[in-house]
């Protein structure tokens, strides 16, 4: 993978605000009812960074949902986040940020996966692609 290109230079002073990144801003959101969706691709000559992911469930019955990161071949690389619905809980939330941040590279995707009806998962990730 690559290595990020928003190193700060040796500067003896600073004026105004440091420098983020020099990519694109990644705010995406998928939702998932008894599904596997796509929440991210990472495009074509492009290295993503992902900084912030949170998962919502909810729900009135037993149920699970997860966060993948797959490579181009569909195959799971990581699943950072998971979650259960129990019969009579509406609600679970769990959000995790990454500093370094997760580096994809090209092709690379996230999905949010939801296994029953009643359970809607909902994937929001944060991040920038160069």
């Amino acid at each position: 993978m690559s290595a990020m290109s928003f190193r700060e230079p040796n500067e003896v002073r600073w004026v105004g605000v440091r420098p983020a990144h020099k990519g694109t801003q990644i705010l995406d959101r998928g939702i998932a009812i008894n599904a596997e969706v796509t929440v991210y691709t990472v495009p074509s000559g492009k290295t993503a960074y992902i900084t912030h992911i949170a998962l919502a469930i909810y729900g009135n019955t037993t149920g699970q949902a997860r966060v993948l990161i797959k490579d181009t071949g569909g195959a799971i690389v990581w699943s950072p986040m998971e979650g259960y619905s129990i019969a009579n809980t509406y609600s679970f939330h769990d959000n995790t940020s990454y500093w370094p941040p997760i580096e994809l590279p090209e092709g690379y995707y996230i999905t949010v996966i939801s296994n029953a009806e009643t359970v809607s998962a909902i994937c929001n990730i944060h991040g920038w692609e160069e």
